[in-house]
């Protein structure tokens, strides 16, 4: 089914409750502003779902999709509350996120009511690939998405939230140019990644400690901007990484590592390990006790 000059899906439109439902697909056009208490509740059969760029927090009454379960494409604006859904989708192959047409950011949630959320899967016994359409802005926190395959983060996107991608089986990450923020687990135990790189734009980390990349067990090489302070377990667990390449970032920033910072280095943990190796691109400047007491192969001993 497709809507065509029609503003809200009203309560128990296509409640199928009791009864048994034929509809396979369901597509809203971007009028629709509001979906109505049980409109699809028990249309089992749906594997097809697009929901209108006008919906926001909000837009969804009373879990209109209740018993909706065999969902396996679900293509949505990321400003909804999903929990607003009402469904749990086991049988999801992907996920894509638009920006709507009124709000660009993904809301946050918590360790609470992630669990609520449709996708929400504690024993990672499922993964979907994952599309983040450009315009989106911010993927909030505790979204734990288990994004599969190649996941590219466009350049709108500013803010990639605590757990957004928690335990994802992804291979390959191309994270947005534009990124500032990162949270905690944002990729956290994503054990297919073997290589990252940290855009020029990244200054915040959200978390204390703050470990985006925690267990991640096969990450080996990350490049990253040598003008961000990075004393705290970056890395936490990643027991393969061994290369660190350093680009120029951004302003002339110098980010100093006195009065002990530099022992909460990602690198300062790694000291004497014959397979560590960093290397710089266009850095002009080293901050003080950046990598003191670290053993550098091909550096010596990098001075105060």
């Amino acid at each position: 089914m497709s809507s065509n000059g029609i503003t809200a899906i009203d309560d128990h439109m296509f409640d199928a409750y009791g009864s048994v439902s034929r509809i396979v697909s369901v597509t809203l056009r971007n009028d629709i502003a509001q979906i109505g208490a049980d409109a699809f509740r028990g249309c089992s059969e749906i594997t097809y779902l697009q929901l209108s760029n006008g919906l926001i927090d909000g837009s969804l009454i009373d879990e209109p999709f209740e018993g909706c379960t065999s969902i396996q494409t679900l293509i949505a604006p990321i400003a909804l509350d999903f929990i607003e859904m009402g469904v749990k989708l086991s049988e999801l192959d992907s996920i894509t996120f638009h920006p709507g047409n009124l709000q660009t950011a993904g809301l946050s949630y918590d360790e609470s009511s992630t669990k609520l959320l449709p996708w929400y899967d504690q024993n990672r016994s499922y993964y979907y690939t994952v599309t983040i359409i450009q315009g989106v802005t911010k993927i909030g926190d505790y979204m734990n998405l288990h994004a599969s395959g190649s996941l590219t983060i466009p350049a709108s996107v500013e803010y990639i939230g605590i757990r957004a991608f928690f335990m994802s089986s992804m291979s390959e990450l191309n994270m947005g140019s534009n990124v500032t923020t990162l949270g905690h687990d944002a990729f956290g135990d994503c054990d297919s990644i073997n290589s990252v790189t940290l855009p020029n734009s990244l200054n915040q980390f959200i978390g204390d400690p703050c470990s985006p990349f925690r267990d991640c067990s096969n990450l080996v090489s990350v490049t990253l901007p040598i003008t961000v302070d990075y004393s705290m377990p970056l890395f936490d667990g990643c027991e393969r990484l061994e290369q660190f390449k350093f680009t120029a970032g951004t302003g002339n920033t110098i980010v100093n590592y006195d009065n002990g910072a530099y022992k909460y280095t990602p690198w300062y943990s790694m000291r004497g390990s014959t397979n560590f190796t960093v290397t710089f691109t266009g850095v002009k400047n080293i901050g003080s006790y950046m990598f003191y007491e670290c053993e550098l192969p091909g550096m010596g001993n990098v001075p105060k």
